[in-house]
């Protein structure tokens, strides 16, 4: 069986050296990617130790004892220990800024726990200032989160000035293929380029070329990665590892079990065979009744603060046009309850009998995954518009989450004729309560339409966890603010 060249036999005779060329741009990225690295992490450390001497220097009044440079160095331990755990000090953040900050607060938690447990069981916590280790802790979190804030923002620098991109070629453009360059454009921290597809099927100027085309675009376009989205083609992907197996390219594949995304699934090897198990765990009981007792303060917290901005709205909601101020849908809920859904009229009234009215614009309000631009939209009223894109028409929802209808995080609550597009589905969909915000809403919203939508709020029904919740919450916030998806 005849085989592939390997790529430093490629089709022109300076091939070798530009190989030679890739493999030395990527260990000077890398030098430099570990050196940003050691540099923050030494900054991290510099500045926690001056924060310790500092603050207890100030709450002791003289010097510090053996006793406190013991327990600082017992607290170094475990904070290492804790931050490599949960993947912190990688060159590069695999996560966003919310998931790192909850990351981070985790190893803080638990290093402050085991702190305080140790010192309790050899009896020294007397020794120490309860209220000054609670505080160190607390610093801890800011300044430790301040630190890999600005190592982020310096990455991005550098990789806005090509210092440290990573050039990726994506091998198929097909729905995975786009979905993986969706994903690129959407997480620039990661310092990923995509410089174009492979593909036999498509064109167009984004394509570089056909999939026997994978020598020459590396080579041209200076690729550090190939992402492969088409894993059925077994006997190509065999080329392009034997072909590129002695140079600096990394190869990542998609696997074929990429549909089942929106399921829990756990890798295992038994031996020499594989297995991957599929699994549909909701919460523990314990975590449902601790979601309840979540939804239940934080509503009532926001019922409490908002309530003089309920007060202003009510008043322009009844200036601005005649009607109620409330408006009220029928959802449909948990295991098929179908409530009444509150918000803020931000429509005229009879407004969806004046849609219907006119069967072209309606037609297009069904085909656009039941949204019309609020500008072509004649049933939003001025106040509505501004409502809506700032969200606070929502707030009455909260009284939904008290009378237990709903959860403050969870799939959005959907009208009838939208359950069809859950198709088999619904039951899983139907098996949580619906939330005030959820996976889609912080994944771009009223600009993600179906079927990509049943994809998002799947995916949460099957990994819904009181951490997720709390990541949600907190994107939440920011997606508000800066208006993403609203209509």
């Amino acid at each position: 069986m005849r085989t592939e060249p390997s790529l430093a036999q490629a089709v022109y005779p300076d091939s070798v050296k530009m190989v030679h060329t890739l493999a030395k741009q990527k260990v000077k990225k890398k030098r430099l990617l570990a050196s940003v690295n050691a540099l923050f992490i030494g900054i991290e450390y510099v500045l926690l130790t001056g924060l310790f001497l500092l603050l207890f220097k100030w709450r002791m009044d003289g010097p510090i004892t053996q006793e406190y440079l013991s327990l600082f160095a017992l607290i170094l331990v475990l904070y290492t220990i804790f931050s490599l755990n949960q993947r912190l000090f990688h060159t590069r953040s695999p996560y966003g800024w919310v998931e790192e900050f909850t990351r981070l607060a985790r190893v803080v938690f638990n290093t402050a726990m085991i702190t305080i447990a140790i010192l309790f069981l050899l009896k020294v916590s007397v020794v120490y200032s309860r209220a000054l280790i609670l505080l160190f802790f607390l610093l801890l979190l800011f300044l430790s989160w301040s630190v890999k804030g600005v190592k982020r923002i310096i990455l991005r620098i550098l990789t806005e000035r090509e210092r440290l991109v990573h050039n990726v070629l994506i091998i198929g453009a097909g729905k995975v293929g786009r979905s993986l360059y969706d994903w690129i454009k959407e997480t620039p921290h990661l310092g990923y380029r995509v410089v174009g597809f492979l593909d036999d099927a498509v064109t167009g100027e984004e394509i570089k070329g056909s999939l026997k085309d994978f020598r020459q675009v590396i080579l041209q376009h200076e690729v550090d990665e190939l992402l492969v989205s088409i894993p059925s083609e077994r006997q190509y992907i065999q080329s392009l590892i034997q072909s590129l197996r002695n140079t600096p390219i990394s190869i990542k594949i998609v696997p074929e079990l990429y549909d089942l995304v929106t399921s829990r699934i756990a890798f295992e090897q038994v031996q020499s065979y594989p297995f991957v198990e599929v699994n549909k765990r909701n919460m523990d009981e314990w975590q449902r009744v601790m979601k309840r007792g979540m939804d239940v303060i934080l509503s009532l917290i926001g019922l409490i603060l908002f309530s003089p901005v309920f007060l202003i709205i009510a008043i322009a909601i009844k200036i601005d046009s005649p009607g109620p101020v409330f408006f009220k849908q029928k959802r449909t809920g948990k295991n098929g309850k179908v409530f009444y859904m509150y918000k803020f009229r931000s429509m005229i009234p009879n407004a969806e009998q004046r849609l219907k009215e006119d069967p072209i614009l309606y037609k297009k309000y069904i085909e656009n995954n039941y949204k019309l631009d609020p500008e072509e939209d004649p049933r939003i009223t001025k106040l509505g518009r501004f409502l809506r894109r700032t969200s606070l028409d929502e707030l009455p929802q909260l009284f939904n989450v008290l009378k237990g209808d709903m959860s403050l995080v969870g799939p959005r609550p959907v009208v009838t004729e939208e359950l069809k597009e859950y198709g088999e589905k619904i039951e899983d969909f139907l098996s949580v309560k619906p939330g005030v915000t959820g996976y889609w809403q912080v994944s771009g919203r009223s600009g993600v339409g179906y079927p990509e939508r049943v994809d998002l709020e799947l995916y949460y029904v099957y990994n819904q966890s009181i951490v997720m919740d709390i990541k949600i919450l907190l994107k939440t916030i920011t997606s508000v603010l800066r208006r993403d998806g609203a209509y």
